[in-house]
């Protein structure tokens, strides 16, 4: 076996003359060491043979010491690894290895290393199935709850039991670019990676290769690999596999495992793993389809009620916006006047709620025109700066050569600063809001930009502020609904903004842990594919 930069040998088998005494088994759990000379012949394929007097001293000391007077040692290839080493040594210090003996030698290793393969391979299918069957018996843990994250646990726990893993977890990818531990399960006796929610940073490379879907294995994560490397070594991890999560086709995050021994992962344990990537995957899309038809049930009700409404208390407002204008111009008594500017007030601010009202009773979907995202934001983020104040930073990340999405301008303007403001909110002690925009990976060009297997545009809002109960998080797109003090909000700025987005042809979603923070997103059609 290899560990790190050396290789070590454990003995399989040993048979020796009457007389001779077996070789001291080795007391650390890695084996004995190569030595280094031994390391580069045998790894190259080739035997390392003759007298020690003709050996380096290295070699010649710890050998003499176990009455060895001249060996040969033939490598084990099983495929194209280097499995190991069969050999003879004798006593005598001038025993010379005949060409038939080496040839023997040879042959035995051939043998014993085709073996090797066959068992190999044999174990590699039976661990691949029983991933499978294990995935399979976890499936209907998620099939039959609307709770995917809960029952999360018990697919790890699964996997590490049956692949016989250090630990198995799940990491979800952040609108920043960072990743975000929210399960993991170890083997009895290990520690795990970090504590739950802790934050890691990923390099955009890493992020590009699982958003193509690829797997990852033995490769490091962060910009310090040195760093990450001794953080492994002294959890005992020796190598890892990493599989992405892709839901609604956007990256969501990654599922991995990882072992004590240092070794490459075979094509079947990445596909079992990859199975249980996509369970996930189409649980998450069904969670998530559900949540929005009955969203779109909720607000279409809701919405024929407050349209009804709103008409007629416009009529209203719009008699009482005429009658306070003839009274102030009218009067020449100062409380009079003022009187009647407070009812002016006071309807104005009705007719800006009837608006808001209409907007999501009937939605405009007609007035839609090609959006560059990057441009609208940059246009506006002096404003929505001087909205959140000197204690919140507002960061932009936007992907170069972003294509246009198909939106209302003026409605989007209007929708980013309800969201910016909410995430103001959110944070009364300062904190940071990444306002982000990227395109979801292609997986099929002839499908609907929204149903997560062709393109769409990501436009994200995330803030690191005190984030949502469960409770909320299913509310917060109901007209009237409010998490702020009584007369500080009419319940209807997320409303609003759910029903520009919908109007649009677009979806809107939210992410959120308490104390965390909350991600808003925004999944636009693109403006080329209407």
């Amino acid at each position: 076996m290899t560990h790190g930069t050396h290789s070590y040998m454990r003995p399989r088998g040993e048979w020796d003359a009457d007389g001779v005494l077996p070789l001291a088994l080795p007391t650390g759990t890695d084996g004995y060491e190569y030595f280094p000379r031994w390391e580069v012949e045998l790894g190259a394929g080739r035997p390392v043979a003759g007298l020690i007097t003709a050996f380096p001293e290295n070699e010649r000391i710890p050998l003499a010491a176990d009455s060895v007077g001249s060996i040969v040692v033939m490598p084990i290839r099983a495929g194209d690894t280097w499995w190991g080493h069969v050999g003879f040594d004798d006593a005598r210090a001038d025993r010379v290895w005949s060409g038939p003996e080496i040839e023997a030698l040879r042959a035995a290793a051939g043998i014993i290393g085709a073996a090797v393969r066959q068992a190999e391979a044999a174990a590699a299918i039976s661990r691949r199935n029983a991933i499978i069957e294990s995935v399979a018996a976890a499936i209907p843990l998620l099939v039959v709850t609307d709770r995917w994250m809960a029952v999360l646990p018990e697919v790890l726990q699964s996997l590490q039991t049956v692949i016989n893993a250090r630990s198995a977890w799940a990491y979800r990818v952040q609108a920043d670019g960072t990743a975000r531990l929210v399960a993991e399960v170890v083997a009895p006796g290990e520690s795990p990676a970090s504590p739950l929610g802790q934050v890691a940073s990923v390099v955009p490379e890493r992020l590009a290769d699982l958003a193509a879907g690829n797997a990852l294995q033995n490769v490091t994560f962060s910009n310090s690999p040195e760093e990450e490397l001794a953080a492994y070594a002294l959890l005992g991890m020796r190598s890892w596999v990493v599989v992405p999560i892709v839901a609604g086709g956007v990256l969501w995050g990654a599922l991995g495992i990882d072992s004590r021994d240092e070794r490459s992962w075979d094509d079947g344990e990445i596909v079992a793993l990859q199975v249980a990537a996509a369970a996930i995957s189409a649980t998450m899309e069904r969670e998530a389809t559900g949540k929005r038809v009955r969203q779109l049930e909720k607000m279409d009700a809701v919405g024929r009620l407050a349209g009804g409404l709103a008409h007629d208390f416009g009529n209203l407002l719009g008699v009482v916006l005429g009658h306070a204008e003839l009274i102030r111009g009218d009067t020449g008594e100062p409380t009079t006047r003022s009187d009647a500017e407070t009812i002016l007030d006071a309807a104005v601010r009705g007719r800006d709620l009837v608006r808001d009202l209409l907007t999501f009773s009937r939605p405009r979907g007609g007035d839609l025109e090609e959006t560059d995202l990057a441009a609208l934001v940059s246009r506006i983020v002096r404003i929505l700066r001087a909205a959140v104040g000197s204690g919140i930073e507002v960061v932009l990340r936007f992907e170069p050569g972003l294509p246009p999405a198909l939106t209302d301008p003026d409605e989007l303007e209007h929708v980013l600063v309800n969201l910016v403001v909410n995430a103001r909110d959110a944070m009364p002690g300062g904190g940071r809001i990444t306002i982000s925009g990227a395109i979801s990976p292609l997986a099929d060009p002839l499908a609907d930009p929204l149903d997560g297997r062709a393109p769409a545009i990501l436009l994200s809002i995330a803030d690191t502020g005190t984030g949502m109960d469960e409770a909320t998080k299913e509310r917060i797109f109901e007209p009237f609904f409010s998490t702020k003090p009584e007369g500080l909000g009419t319940g209807l700025g997320l409303a609003t903004a759910y029903g520009s987005v919908t109007a649009w042809g677009g979806t809107i979603e939210v992410e959120t842990e308490l104390g965390v923070g909350t991600t808003f997103t925004l999944r636009l059609r693109p403006a080329e594919a209407a």
